[in-house]
């Protein structure tokens, strides 16, 4: 009898042990594996189905393409059901060039080949830093390069910044920029603008009126505006992205936002990402990071 309950005893030891070592711990101490909450993780494996990769044309013909990614080289096989598009135009396979920037979409068959189910060519896209501005266009200056190209804007010329739908008015020297459009020398007639304006990452301390209260990663207290044009979006953990509203915003809530600098310590958001589901290992606070903005007046 005492055997048997002995024995039943350590066979609970044994799955308790085995339990314990399978439990999800935080974050802690690996750098390589830290982020800012709802940046990681969520994003499929490339041999998901139904997903999405991105890379460079090294090889097409008429059956497969195949691209240089992150991942390694991926090839991809064709069919007449592919769709192509082409900077923005419906296209056939041959279309496509070695060297081309690709997306493709695709799904893996019972072999485990990845038979692509479309394939998007973008327009190319100059990235740089806005070194002059006029009510025209801007100059766009590459860092390492000190290539310049002059960017002219036109009433269709769509300028965003992370969701939110801006116009000239939200472009400031200094801030970084991708330009596509129809390029001609060193001049670009841009159809789409995408700008990045100062950026913070915080928690929520206080909501008041039309205004939050962001305590940033470095303890700074910088007081944002918030109005109807700002694109705010609820970004869970687990599941997918939401649009959001002024109402969602709560204190205590990790944020990251984006937007014009206004005075000492103060900012206009022209987007909000609103970070759901808690922290890594159910922390209070940011896993880790720092915070390479300072809020100064202009």
């Amino acid at each position: 009898m005492f055997r048997k309950m002995a024995a039943v005893v350590v066979v609970l030891s044994l799955l308790l042990a085995v339990a314990a070592s399978a439990q999800v711990k935080p974050v802690s101490g690996n750098r390589g594996a830290q982020w800012w909450p709802g940046e990681q993780p969520g994003k499929k494996a490339p041999n998901a189905q139904n997903s999405v990769i991105e890379g460079t044309v090294t090889k097409v013909d008429a059956n497969y393409i195949t691209l240089q990614t992150k991942l390694g080289e991926l090839a991809f096989t064709v069919t007449d059901e592919t769709r192509v598009m082409v900077r923005g135009n419906k296209a056939v396979i041959t279309d496509v060039k070695t060297g081309d920037p690709a997306r493709i979409e695709f799904t893996l068959a019972q072999d485990n080949s990845r038979l692509a189910r479309a394939v998007v060519i973008s327009q190319p896209r100059i990235n740089g830093k806005i070194t002059t501005l006029t009510d025209k266009g801007f100059t766009l200056t590459n860092m390492d390069t000190n290539k310049t190209w002059n960017i002219w804007l036109t009433d269709n010329t769509r300028i965003l910044s992370h969701g939110y739908a801006g116009t000239i008015n939200d472009l400031r020297v200094g801030y970084m920029a991708g330009v596509q459009g129809d390029e001609n020398n060193d001049s670009i007639n841009a159809k789409r603008v995408e700008f990045s304006p100062t950026v913070i990452k915080g928690v929520i301390t206080q909501v008041s009126g039309d205004q939050i209260q962001v305590e940033t990663l470095k303890k700074v207290l910088v007081t944002v505006s918030v109005d109807n044009a700002t694109s705010i979006l609820i970004r869970p953990r687990v599941g997918a992205n939401i649009k959001g509203s002024f109402s969602d915003l709560k204190q205590g809530m990790p944020v990251n936002l984006g937007g014009h600098i206004t005075g000492e310590a103060t900012l206009k958001a022209l987007w909000i990402d609103v970070i759901t589901g808690g922290y890594e290992g159910g922390q209070s606070g940011p896993v880790s990071g720092a915070d390479s903005t300072t809020i100064k007046r202009q």
